[in-house]
């Protein structure tokens, strides 16, 4: 990932885990990263793993949570505050004002917090992006909120096994 660096997963059998087997691999993949920055994920919360990353100098800077529901499944209408409208955001109009919001809801989070205008339009290039799973929250001053949301490429959106993700919501 060009804007927030190379990440990398990690698993050690429980038979070898306290052998140094896990330093080891994270050396290893912290060197071939082009710039030296690496962001590792932990699944679940083991001690073992927490004890690793914080002797290797990493902080917890995100959680992933996974809270799963059908795609298909009807969504209750929204109940908007008076003068509140939805729509998709606005490639190229957008922009800015939204980078502003971004960075303003964001501004104690290490990554989402520094997103630039660079940054928004990589992931515009992104073959995931769709404006129509972006969507913005407007009242008279601008953009209030917004919810972005992504369809994985491993099933096409309308077939069952789609999976999609909240990929970053803001007010």
């Amino acid at each position: 990932d060009t804007v927030a660096g190379s990440s990398s997963e990690l698993v050690v059998d429980p038979a070898w885990r306290r052998h140094g087997v896990g330093r080891t691999l994270v050396e290893a993949v912290r060197g071939e990263t082009p710039d030296g920055r690496l962001r590792l994920w932990a699944h679940g919360e083991h001690s073992a793993a927490a004890a690793l990353a914080t002797s290797l100098g990493y902080t917890v800077t995100r959680e992933l949570w996974q809270m799963r529901r059908s795609l298909f499944a009807p969504l209750p209408r929204p109940q908007l505050p008076n003068g509140v409208t939805i729509r998709t955001f606005r490639p190229g109009s957008d922009d800015d004002d939204w980078v502003r919001l971004n960075a303003s809801a964001f501004a104690y989070h290490p990554e989402q917090g520094g997103m630039t205008k660079a940054d928004l339009n990589q992931r515009m290039a992104e073959p995931w992006f769709d404006p129509a799973g972006f969507l913005l929250a407007l009242d008279d001053r601008g953009i209030a909120g917004f919810c972005w949301t992504k369809v994985h490429a491993a099933a096409p959106p309308d077939e069952p096994d789609a999976l999609g993700e909240i990929y970053v919501i803001g007010v």
